[in-house]
């Protein structure tokens, strides 16, 4: 919406200029945002008393007429041409066409009457569009200058909209359009009344306002730590490395290090803990989340650097104690895997040249290795199955597979679930058929026969035939969803080959002859997660188990049972019938279950468990799906096969 004011022209020169413009502004108001033109005579009186009472102060010169203009949208603003020597002035708005040089001249030879002081103001409502408008000034007889041009880019913006204001710290923009300049500053207006809290700075607030206010013009972030009054303040007892707080760790690929903070005793209110990691190769410093006192982990070759703990009371960063660890991790060479037992077993032989490379957790804490000889271990929380720090020989992308363990039915060393770890991504398989994706959002609802991706970890999960079987770039995984797993490494398709442990290879799947903890146990070791290392394994052999020394794909190749099946079914077997032992309904199933898998990732790298493998069971396929999932933790849309909905 346009509107003009024009003051100081007169007479002929006035009357011209007016039918010179309007001549213009008709054709121009078929245009949405032309309106009328105002009451002329009705300004100039307003016009020429202003100039009057101002002439001896301000000069115009030949024409004045600002260059830039900053407007914010929907609101009105005025555009004035001025003028010491104005004969007529007029203001084209972007879309109009500026006269020529010929048609300028043209006008100011009509021009009869001297110039005198002018201003031309067009008025704009609602402002929306952003243009240049340009302002000519015909001077008249007596001017040298015959003409002037002025233009004003107009800019249409909300200087607010990409500026950006810490709105965690209560700023706010404040625009100037005048400059075309935003600034954020502390817009706060709070009441006097007394509501005292005490922030997580230690300090006396007069009400929740007046901190947030603080908080502003600090710039340091303030919480509510207590309503009313601070309670007494206790400094942290906090202790330094050395001299320098710092520590120089040398450890080999594979071996778990344990970190401490220094904090000795905890002050009033708790003291806050920061983890950084510093990479040696000098890549950017990483945040070590969800850790506090203590961290820990198994070391692999990009874990070289320095790891720094801050531990800062009442957010005085002046007042922090700075611990740092300086890590180096040695690599070493890789170096043929030998299991030492059993010794009767030589894998491969000429005549069987080996498997798939196989890793099976089966009932009552046996582990079966890649070699396919097997042991039985006393375990309980976590413990390291496999792992590769060089996958591929990628050192930025190694891989770990953790299983937790716990008691079912009164035995320890039940699978209760496998944990993977690829490069920066993390995701569980649980008992009861439960995948928890890791990524803090809902648990995935499993169809049978249907895969589905988990995540960024490049993995795929699916429940078929009563597992859940994990595919991975690097690996396959099955899971019985009970107490039994698989773990396969993937090679070229259909290469028998025995797996030769690497430098960066750890775990009980390749040996228990190395690592920093008892049977490669990690995290949490007291409490219900201490084992008795010292509890002997089963000397006795069942004669019930001698089935298990027998293929279940139908060889008949006697001389062949180790390569075939391995020795973990026979040894799990022996330890769930020891002495007056005898194992459960549920321990026979998944024996039975976890036999075949093994077998057919050995010999056909990948498991199709049909009702054969399940001779064993007494459960019907849906009776072992209702026992599985009683067995977890409750979830709202379970697994079912399909043969029983």
């Amino acid at each position: 919406v346009v509107s003009t004011q024009s003051t100081g022209s007169s007479g002929i020169n006035a009357e011209y200029g007016k039918q010179w413009y309007q001549r213009r502004v008709r054709g121009a108001r078929q245009a949405p945002h032309f309106l009328e033109t105002r009451n002329m005579f009705r300004l100039c009186i307003f016009a020429v008393c202003f100039l009057l009472a101002a002439a001896s102060e301000y000069h115009y010169g030949l024409i004045n007429f600002p260059s830039v203009l900053y407007v914010k949208p929907g609101d009105d603003f005025e555009l004035p041409c001025k003028s010491d020597h104005g004969g007529a002035v007029r203001i084209f708005l972007p879309d109009e066409s500026v006269p020529s040089h010929e048609d300028l001249i043209e006008h100011s030879k009509r021009l009869l009457e001297e110039s005198q002081r002018t201003i031309f103001v067009m008025e704009i409502e609602e402002a929306s569009q952003s243009g240049v408008y340009t302002c000519a000034v015909n001077h008249g007889p007596g001017i040298a200058e015959v003409y002037s041009l002025a233009s004003c880019r107009v800019i249409v913006m909300d200087l607010c909209e990409e500026f950006e204001c810490d709105l965690q710290l209560g700023e706010t923009c404040t625009a100037d359009y005048s400059t075309g300049a935003a600034v954020c500053g502390c817009q706060f207006e709070c009441d006097r009344v007394f509501d005292p809290i005490c922030s997580d700075t230690c300090e006396l607030n007069w009400n929740e306002c007046s901190m947030k206010e603080l908080s502003c013009e600090d710039k340091i972030p303030r919480e509510i730590m207590s309503k009313g009054f601070c309670p007494a303040i206790v400094a942290p007892t906090v202790r330094h490395l050395n001299t320098d707080g710092s520590m120089d760790i040398v450890v080999e690929v594979g071996e778990f290090v344990s970190l401490t903070a220094g904090l000795v005793v905890d002050g009033t209110p708790l003291a806050t803990i920061e983890w950084k990691f510093f990479p040696a190769d000098g890549g950017d410093a990483q945040e070590i989340l969800n850790v506090r006192e203590t961290y820990e982990f198994t070391t692999s070759a990009s874990a070289s650097g320095v790891y720094e703990a801050k531990i800062v009371h009442c957010k005085k960063a002046e007042l922090a104690v700075i611990n740092r660890y300086s890590v180096t991790v040695e690599e070493v060479e890789p170096t043929s895997y030998v299991d030492p037992e059993p010794d009767n077993i030589v894998f491969p032989t000429d005549d069987y040249p080996g498997g798939y490379p196989v890793c099976s957790v089966f009932p009552g804490g046996v582990v079966e290795a890649f070699n396919a000889g097997a042991a039985s271990y006393n375990m309980a929380c976590s413990h390291v199955l496999a792992s590769d720090v060089f996958s591929g020989g990628d050192y930025s992308n190694p891989w770990f597979i953790y299983g937790t363990f716990d008691e079912i039915d009164g035995r320890k060393g039940a699978l209760s679930a496998m944990i993977f770890y690829l490069g920066a991504s993390a995701f569980e398989v649980q008992r009861g058929w439960i995948v928890n994706p890791g990524d803090g959002g809902e648990k995935l609802v499993l169809e049978e026969g249907v895969s589905q991706v988990i995540g960024e970890s490049g993995c795929s999960v699916v429940f078929e035939n009563l597992h859940l079987a994990v595919d991975c770039p690097a690996f396959m995984a099955y899971y019985d969803g009970i107490m039994a797993g698989h773990i396969k490494i993937k090679g070229p398709e259909n290469t028998f080959a025995p797996l030769v442990k690497g430098r960066g290879n750890f775990g009980l799947c390749f040996d228990n002859n190395s690592g920093f903890r008892v049977n490669w146990q990690v995290g949490q070791t007291d409490g219900r997660c201490k084992i008795a290392n010292d509890a002997p394994a089963c000397t006795e052999v069942d004669a019930t188990c001698g089935d298990y020394y027998k293929d279940p794909l139908g060889s008949t190749v006697a001389e062949w049972p180790w390569g075939v099946t391995g020795q973990g079914a026979t040894v799990s077997c022996n330890e769930l019938n020891c002495g007056d032992d005898s194992p459960t309904d549920s321990e026979k199933c998944a024996l039975s279950q976890a036999h075949q898998v093994a077998a057919e990732l050995k010999n056909k790298g990948e498991a199709d468990i049909a009702m054969a493998g399940r001779s064993a069971c007494s459960f019907d396929q849906c009776e072992w799906a209702e026992e599985v999932i009683s067995r977890g933790c409750p979830q709202k849309n379970p697994p079912i096969p399909k043969l029983c909905v």
